[in-house]
Parts: C-alpha cells; sequence; structure tokens
C-alpha cells in the first residue's frame, strides 16, 4: 500500500509543472564542472559552477543507473573515471568505465546520435579533446573531490548536452524500455503492470543513513524460487 501510494503521489505531481518533480527518467543532479565544446567537438573550456567554491549547479540529467560492482555509466554525465577516465588510484577499472560511458552514447538511436550536442560529445572524443581537460587550471580542482560529477555543454547553449530538448524526449519516452540484455521481465506488484523488474533500488538518506524501500540482503535466507535481490518483490523499474 505504501508502494501504491508513493506511485500514485509522484504521477500526480508530475503532472504539475509547479510541483518542482522531476520527469520520469529524469532526476535533479548537482554538476560540479561542465566541458564546453563547439559543434566540432572542439574542447573551449572546463567551467567550475560551485557556488563559493563548495556547491555545484543543479541540472535535471538522466537518472543515475544503479551500479555497486559493476561497470555501467550514466549517459552523457558522469563522474571523471567514467568521462574522463581518471581516478586518483588509477587503474585498468578507469579505463573501463571510459569506454563503456562512451559505448553508451554510441548505442543512441541514430536520431539522437545525430542531435548537435550528442553528435560533438562524439567528436569530442574521437578526436582526442579530452587530454585538453587536464590541462586546464580548473582540472586541479575537479582532483580534489573525490566524486567529481561532469557533464558536457555546447556552445551557445544555456542548457547541458543531455538537457537538450531532443535528448530528453527521447530519455522520458524510452526510460522504462532499456532492452538491456538479461533482464528479467515480470508481473509489478505494485502497478500490476508488466515489463523489466528492478534487481535493486535506488538508496536515499535516513538520518544520515542510506535506505532502499525495496532490498534484501544476499544469500540471507530470504530468497524464494531461486531470485535473488529486488526479483523477489517484483517492482517495475519505471514504479521504482
Amino acid at each position: 500500500m505504501i508502494l501504491q501510494s508513493l506511485v500514485g503521489y509522484y504521477q500526480r505531481e508530475a503532472k504539475d509543472p509547479e510541483s518542482g518533480i522531476a520527469p520520469f527518467g529524469l532526476e535533479k543532479k548537482e554538476i560540479k564542472f561542465v566541458i564546453e565544446i563547439d559543434e566540432n567537438g572542439k574542447f573551449i573550456n572546463f567551467k567550475d559552477t560551485r557556488s563559493g567554491g563548495k556547491t555545484g549547479q543543479i541540472f535535471l540529467l538522466p537518472k543515475m543507473v544503479s551500479r555497486q560492482s559493476n561497470v555501467v555509466a550514466n549517459l552523457l554525465w558522469d563522474n571523471a573515471s567514467y568521462l574522463l577516465g581518471y581516478s586518483k588510484k588509477m587503474s585498468d577499472k578507469d579505463a573501463l568505465h571510459l569506454a563503456a560511458f562512451i559505448e553508451k552514447i554510441r548505442a543512441l538511436p541514430e536520431e539522437i546520435k545525430n542531435d548537435r550536442g550528442v553528435s560533438a560529445v562524439l567528436k569530442f572524443y574521437d578526436n582526442g579533446e579530452m587530454k585538453k581537460v587536464f590541462e586546464h587550471p580548473n582540472w586541479q580542482e575537479c582532483q580534489k573531490i573525490a566524486s567529481c560529477n561532469i557533464s558536457f555543454q555546447l556552445k551557445g547553449d544555456s542548457c547541458l548536452v543531455p538537457e537538450r530538448e531532443t535528448t530528453r524526449a527521447w530519455i522520458e519516452t524510452h526510460a522504462d524500455s532499456s532492452g538491456a540484455e538479461g533482464e528479467v521481465q515480470g508481473r509489478c506488484l505494485v502497478t500490476g503492470d508488466f515489463g523489466p523488474i528492478a534487481r535493486t533500488h535506488s538508496k536515499f538518506s535516513v538520518g544520515g543513513q542510506q535506505a532502499a524501500l525495496v532490498s534484501f540482503q544476499v544469500n540471507s535466507g530470504y530468497d524464494s524460487y531461486g531470485k535473488e535481490q529486488g526479483y523477489n518483490a517484483p517492482v517495475t523499474e519505471k514504479a521504482e
């Protein structure tokens, strides 16, 4: 009943443009640094969005992926390890993160990749412009941050590349139809809809602790019928 009420509340609030609720498939996220590029992917600037050197600007971005120990990238924004292949410890995993980030963009439909902003991001990587970020004075500031979230902005735009109209509309439409290999389909116990089931649920803060509304401890004896994690209480990714 609680989950059903929360889903219903979200659906009502999402229809109200003044509610401040993020549309489905999107979330408000703090981005501390922005890579500005032109339409040819040429590096222009590495902008610091922080106010007073602390809090970065909030943007409406594709919803953050659930990682745990998996190598999976966010779409068109992420931390420095995924977006630039850099971390303080520097390991082989950073190269895997970068490859996953670029591949996620390349896997987009052609009409989305043809968007001026998305196309510019791909050219940024193809043309080796990434190294210029490390030469910018603001890179030293970004390095100091444990998880420095970064995204892209096309020169002349007031929004980030993932916020551009074409990309945002596609995300809102396709957020619940990822078609990921090996995904589990099932009937949602909250909405009754049939679709991809969330293996894990997003966490939120409660009194300084991280928690999820639906979670099962691995190999704890609560698994049934050979199911693991969130599959024990099937909730579609959209309802989650």
